[in-house]
């Protein structure tokens, strides 16, 4: 089947179906890894991340005066 195909079509035809296809598996795949990572991270997960991320911790900005 694809060798009927490669022959009649150009290379640049076969290369633009090829990124078509690739960037949009690639911008699906991203948008529902947004979506598991922002539903997994609701509720007393986000609590947690929160306390995590907005600790202080000792010597952090020794450098900064």
């Amino acid at each position: 089947m694809f060798m009927n195909v490669a022959g009649r079509w150009k290379d640049w035809a076969i290369g633009l179906i090829l990124l078509f296809i690739a960037l949009t598996v690639l911008i699906t795949c991203l948008i529902l890894m947004f979506k598991i990572l922002n539903d997994m991270f609701k509720g007393s997960m986000a609590i947690v991340l929160k306390k995590f991320i907005n600790a202080d911790f000792p010597g952090k900005d020794v450098h900064r005066n």
